[in-house]
């Protein structure tokens, strides 16, 4: 609707857009289309090194062949090409961009890995789960990192080049920083949406049906979220809400007594959703659905703040 109104604008009024808000520049969806490829093809070449010693399925960086060390390593390297399409598209961009690169690309890695079920046998039972805890938390911080230098890097581009920045695009008012209550909040109630939904939507240890919950899960808690809370300019707390649901999803499996009774529960299946995804499932598709989430939630907002300059902007026109 917005775009019917540049003629009578121009170009130079407020409420001018070049493409429609709903969705990123097309150089923007370039280089984002180009991140997940380059990137998620960079890190499927380590698939075969993180898998375990007895080549059983589901990925985890505590049983990778190559030790922990080798693995935190290999995984830095190959994830180069999809960091420094982050960096580039959050900094010209909607800061959400960068995760949903990192996101999606890792999720080909958590596809190679196959079905979490190899790793629910070859593990002692619930005690294991106390690695998938650790492990997560080891994800998170990366993701923590990777905002702390997508919002370095946006900062320091709008000040050195300035016209790298898109000044009018969806998300364009979003910031990474330090979370207040709001941003807390936010995080809870996508953590309890997303992790209602995973928990309903995961019905098997199957990768590609883990990944694909998970993904739908947390674009729909996000998306919500986000419009519950539409001045929220902060959505570096909602990135982590996956990592919440994960470890509440963690945490009830070791109030299980014995492995016998997380078999018979898997074999029967009464085994929670939240159990059956490994941690690299939700650093992946969780974090990426997320990221989704958010940017069409700020595409919503942005057209409807857009349309009200728009006709703001037609008023004045007509008036002088």
């Amino acid at each position: 609707m917005a775009r019917l109104n540049n003629a009578a604008i121009g170009p130079t009024s407020p409420g001018y857009m070049e493409y429609p808000l709903m969705f990123p520049a097309p150089i923007q969806r370039v280089l984002i289309v180009l991140g997940v490829i380059v990137g998620g093809a960079a890190l499927l070449l380590i698939a075969a090194p993180l898998r375990p010693m007895d080549g059983s399925s589901g990925l985890t960086l505590l049983s990778a062949r190559v030790g922990v060390a080798g693995a935190c390593g290999l995984l830095a390297l190959a994830a180069l090409p999809a960091v420094v399409f982050a960096l580039i598209t959050s900094a010209r961009g909607n800061p959400v961009a960068g995760p949903f690169i990192m996101g999606l690309a890792l999720a080909f890695l958590a596809s190679a890995g196959g079905s979490s079920i190899g790793w629910l046998w070859r593990a002692a039972l619930p005690g294991d789960y106390r690695l998938l805890i650790i492990e997560t938390l080891v994800w998170f911080t990366a993701l923590l990192l990777l905002i702390v230098a997508m919002q370095t890097a946006r900062v320091y581009s709008g000040t050195r080049w300035p016209t790298l920045l898109s000044p009018h695009h969806p998300g364009s008012r979003a910031q990474f920083r330090l979370p207040k209550l709001e941003a807390l909040l936010a995080a809870l109630v996508c953590a309890v949406i997303g992790g209602g939904l995973s928990h309903i939507m995961i019905a098997s240890a199957q990768t590609g049906q883990i990944i694909g919950s998970l993904l739908v899960a947390f674009t729909i808690a996000a998306l919500v979220t986000q419009l519950i809370f539409p001045h929220l300019t902060n959505p570096a707390t909602m990135l982590f809400s996956p990592m919440i649901v994960a470890l509440v999803g963690y945490a009830y499996m070791l109030t299980i007594k014995s492995s016998n009774d997380v078999l018979e529960a898997l074999n029967h299946g009464r085994l929670t959703g939240l159990a059956l995804a490994l941690p690299i499932h939700y650093a992946s598709a969780a974090v990426a659905g997320c990221a989704l989430g958010i940017g069409w939630a700020h595409g919503f907002l942005t057209s409807e703040q857009d349309a009200e300059e728009t006709a703001r902007a037609i008023d004045e026109t007509q008036t002088t």
